[in-house]
């Protein structure tokens, strides 16, 4: 997080409480990939003042990259992970003179169905790459389990 503190939006960076407690959080970073496309691979002191200059000056930066996005497990399904993208929508996305104007969710494994419906259908993104996921056994004697959903089980009320 240090090397990327000259280029981090503070606020772009989210963090959910209750209780006074974390409970999700949502870091992205300005994605400077357009910006630094024009340095032809050098990232020398004068394309690094470069790079500051368009994104703390000329605020040229119209993109963010969501990098990771987090819910703790007792409140998974809870709609924290709703109400984080929501505000981000309602605060960031809906108003005038907004200075970002799209966002890129960075992974959401094939193996995470739950989330990948959640940000298709109520957020209405839509998926332009897909990751896959593929393991490897090392010791092929060993039996392959998967690893047990984490999360609260619901009550039938």
């Amino acid at each position: 997080m240090r090397t990327l503190r000259p280029i981090v939006d503070p606020n772009i960076i989210f963090f959910t409480y209750f209780n006074n407690e974390p409970v999700g959080f949502f870091i992205m970073v300005p994605d400077i990939n357009r910006i630094i496309g024009k340095f032809n691979g050098k990232l020398n002191f004068w394309n690094k003042l470069r790079l500051m200059w368009e994104l703390k000056v000329k605020k040229s930066c119209d993109r963010i990259f969501g990098m990771i996005f987090a819910v703790t497990p007792e409140f998974q399904g809870k709609g924290v992970e709703s109400g984080m993208i929501q505000y981000i929508y309602e605060n960031y996305f809906c108003v005038p003179n907004v200075k970002y104007k799209t966002v890129e969710f960075a992974w959401i494994g094939d193996f995470n169905p739950v989330m990948n419906r959640m940000i298709q259908q109520y957020v209405g993104a839509t998926r332009h790459k897909m990751h896959t996921t593929y393991r490897y056994l090392f010791d092929r004697e060993k039996p392959f389990t998967r690893c047990p959903r984490l999360g609260i089980k619901r009550s039938d009320k």
